[in-house]
């Protein structure tokens, strides 16, 4: 079994055709017109020299409605094959990569766009739009949280004209080199509480079941860097902060980097283990999160407002009195008593250059003194030189992701509105890293 599940691309791929049953509840029930189930019929009525032909309105709608379409395993299925006779209660379907023909049509007109969305494979250089439609799927095994979903992964692996860039993976997380940067698909999230399955990482959107998205594809892909040279950390103005992130994966004989890794990957040299760690090099920092009520905030800055009612949200000084409230993605149910700490993940992957974008990953501790991740946010610093302005050197402010469905603000040591975003500036000295205070720079493991 396992060595078919390493090998579903080339199954479903290879086939001549793929029999799909969207139609019954199980596995057990026969397909319309054969055994015992009652042969399909095309009703037709007869006035005069007229023939009138009932035509199905089976379409998109009917498959996706199906048993079928919500199970994990036929994801690949509908996605890997190359023609498919789909069985439904009221006729028979043929769909090909190019054509659309329905059994009661005998018309060569075609629809093929409105099926790609559940079956054909759609034009994308990236695998997280099929990972976003994959989450949304059921699972009898949490143990086929990634299996069921390999068979993509591979053929994005053997299809670099598909994929921008070659594309790897680590436990179904995409790595990929573009551009001769790696790139690492690790800020990933839930858009509300998911469901832990342990015999996956947490770090990886398969240890978890729910719905997965990422904030957009160029802007959560974490660029991982060599370490500087000697050269380059004598010439550094400001060694407090001059630091890299660094990922590594534990082996038998120690660990190796994401660059080992890819390489691996292209020599074909790469051996998946059932390994689940990350030692990951960065600032923790402690957190500070507060309840607030958004019924009585004004959001003039976005397209829509936040949900109404009480929100956890988490805070940081920006200078007295003042704190930045910003929404987190929490995988599972905030715990006051652990979510205490967070992984700082600059985007491109270092401290010292000038970085507006940074994740920060709710961090909660096991008992083994490892950690699980809980949540995900993003913040962005704003900066620009303003010599026009007597006594501010720099003009800086500290928001918190400003996607239509995200929201930040400014709150007084009560609790209350002192600005948002887009309208409260902060004049004063370079502070590009103060929201660092009391960080620890240290290696962490992320099971």
């Amino acid at each position: 079994m396992d060595l078919m599940v390493k090998h579903m691309d080339q199954i479903y791929s290879n086939a001549q055709l793929t029999i799909i049953a969207a139609f019954g509840s199980s596995a057990r029930d026969h397909l319309p017109g054969i055994g015992d189930k009652p042969v399909r019929c095309q009703r037709r009525a007869v006035i005069g020299e007229t023939c009138l032909i009932e035509i199905s309105n089976v379409g998109p709608d009917t498959v996706k409605s199906s048993k079928w379409a919500t199970r994990g395993w036929t994801f690949q299925e509908g996605y890997l094959s190359k023609r498919r006779l789909v069985f439904t209660d009221n006729e028979v379907l043929f769909l090909c990569n190019e054509r659309l023909r329905k059994e009661t049509e005998t018309s060569n007109s075609t629809n093929l766009n409105e099926f790609h969305s559940w079956v054909v494979p759609w034009e994308s250089d990236s695998l997280w739009p099929h990972i976003k439609e994959y989450s949304k799927r059921d699972l009898s095994k949490d143990s086929d949280g990634l299996n069921a979903f390999l068979g993509v992964v591979k053929y994005y692996q053997l299809n670099k004209d598909r994929a921008k860039g070659q594309i790897s993976h680590i436990r179904g997380i995409p790595l990929r080199m573009i551009e001769g940067q790696l790139r690492f698909d690790f800020l990933w999230r839930h858009p509300s509480i998911a469901r832990r399955r342990d015999c996956l990482p947490s770090w990886s959107w398969s240890g978890w079941g729910g719905v997965c998205e990422i904030f957009s594809c160029e802007y959560d892909q974490l660029h991982t860097q060599p370490p500087p040279t000697e050269e380059h950390a004598a010439k550094t103005e400001n060694p407090v902060v001059e630091r890299i992130v660094r990922i590594h994966i534990p082996r038998r004989n120690g660990t190796v980097d994401l660059h080992t890794i890819i390489q691996e990957h292209q020599a074909g040299t790469f051996r998946d283990t059932d390994q689940k760690e990350l030692r990951i090099t960065s600032f923790v920092i402690p957190l500070r999160f507060r309840t607030v009520n958004t019924s009585q905030m004004y959001f003039p800055h976005l397209n829509g407002s936040p949900p109404r009612g009480p929100k956890t949200v988490l805070t940081f000084g920006v200078k007295p009195d003042v704190f930045l409230s910003c929404p987190v993605y929490f995988d599972k149910e905030y715990n006051p008593s652990v979510h205490k700490e967070g992984l700082v993940l600059p985007r491109k992957g270092k401290f010292y250059e000038k970085c507006e974008d940074y994740t920060i990953i709710v961090l909660e501790p096991t008992a083994d003194g490892k950690y699980e991740r809980a949540g995900i946010l993003r913040l962005n610093y704003k900066a620009k030189y303003k010599s026009d302005r007597p006594g501010s050197g720099v003009v800086g402010r500290l928001v918190g992701e400003q996607a239509s469905d995200s929201w930040a603000v400014y709150l007084d040591n009560g609790g209350g509105v002192r600005g948002y975003p887009r309208s409260y500036v902060q004049y004063g000295v370079p502070n590009d890293y103060f929201f660092l205070g009391g960080s620890e720079w240290k290696t962490i493991c992320l099971v």
